[in-house]
């Protein structure tokens, strides 16, 4: 006979039903595109995990039904590494824009600490006035032959410095705040 804990261990490793993870996805409010991917992949555990987390739920569903699945595919997704990355992230006080990245890289380099994701990734820790000055800088270099792409276009230059320092749609908006 099996023994009883043996029984509830494996229940419990169970997913929940189908209707139970659909009802899930509704209330997080998890985009049409990622239900389907999610359920069959049996990730609203992990998706549960990051929510119980403090992940906003949206932000949650997208970042494991988007990112992760562009950047595994069919392959297995290690759910400790997600939660690890994500965890790390927000222990740092890195912004989600980045910690999304390093989630995707993290399972790509699933032996690299959280401190060699940085560098693959190419963070500098800098402060917000120097992201300040240096979009002045780029602005007032005025090599941007199309006014209406300057803001693209300084963009462009200072995501390798704000990236992991600052929300870039925060950068974005000091870009436009700058180019007026």
């Amino acid at each position: 006979p099996i023994e009883e804990e043996v029984i509830e261990a494996t229940r419990a490793r169970l997913p929940k039903s189908v209707a139970e993870q659909r009802g899930l996805l509704a209330t997080w409010g998890a985009p049409d595109d990622v239900r389907a991917y999610l359920l069959k992949r049996n990730l609203c555990p992990l998706v549960a995990e990051l929510v119980g987390r403090g992940l906003d739920s949206l932000a949650a569903t997208t970042l494991v039904g988007h990112r992760v699945r562009r950047t595994m595919g069919d392959r297995e997704v290690d759910a400790l590494r997600v939660v690890w990355a994500v965890d790390e992230g927000r222990s740092r006080g890195l912004p989600e824009d980045a910690i999304r990245d390093l989630v995707c890289l993290s399972l790509l380099e699933p032996t690299d600490a959280f401190d060699d994701l940085l560098q693959r990734a190419g963070y500098r820790k800098t402060t917000e006035k120097s992201i300040r000055a240096a979009i002045r800088r780029e602005i007032e270099r005025g090599d941007i032959r199309e006014p209406e792409a300057t803001v693209r276009a300084v963009m462009g230059r200072m995501r390798p410095l704000a990236w992991g320092n600052a929300p870039l749609g925060a950068v974005a908006g000091w870009v436009e705040e700058a180019a007026r």
